[in-house]
């Protein structure tokens, strides 16, 4: 069964959904533990890429933001938006 999707950029960015139904029964941590168990950060380039895992989780998204510092995960930066 589906149950969401985990996704990875070239700039080392992951990105998790999970259908509701299926939120807060341990997938979302089993596929990301599976996931960098089998794949590396891909190298630092310059202004481009740091050789770490990245999340970017949406502002008001609390539940994200704690599954991924549960993970691990340190917070780095806010990011704001003009206009």
């Amino acid at each position: 069964e589906f149950v969401g999707d985990l996704h990875a950029t070239r700039l080392n960015e992951i990105g998790i959904f999970l259908f509701t139904q299926h939120r807060g029964m341990g997938y979302g941590s089993q596929a990301l533990r599976m996931f960098m168990c089998r794949h590396r950060p891909l190298f630092a380039q310059p202004a481009v890429r740091v050789a770490k895992w990245l999340a970017h989780i949406a502002p008001g998204n609390e539940h994200g933001k704690m599954f991924f510092l549960k993970a691990k995960f340190n917070k780095v930066q806010e990011t704001f938006q003009y206009g």
